[in-house]
């Protein structure tokens, strides 16, 4: 099995259940223009772990994300994906879940 953008499925998943497909990062980056994968991967770690989006930004400069390409992939992201939980600390939500269980 593969447990590849695995917080990402579990944020869909109690966001409605929704499945994230076979390699959810590349299908975001096509939807918004960028590559690298890796580069879309950082976007939702930063994202899924921000309580807002201009905190966010200093984490998205340090990884080589402008803030066009932060706009372009929350709305690609938003367009595939529209339960998505962004920026609004849904990683300590996981991480309050992974400790109760």
């Amino acid at each position: 099995m593969n447990f590849s953008a695995n917080h990402l499925r579990l944020n869909l998943a109690f966001s409605g259940g929704v499945d994230a497909g076979d390699d959810p990062y590349t299908t975001v980056g096509e939807e918004a223009g960028i590559e690298p994968r890796d580069l879309v991967k950082k976007f939702f770690t930063i994202a899924m772990g921000g309580d807002n989006e201009a905190g966010a930004l200093p984490a998205c400069f340090k990884g080589g994300i402008s803030k066009e390409n932060l706009q372009q992939l929350k709305e690609a992201s938003l367009k595939v994906f529209q339960n998505l939980e962004l920026f609004n600390g849904w990683g300590i939500t996981l991480r309050t879940l992974k400790v109760r269980y």
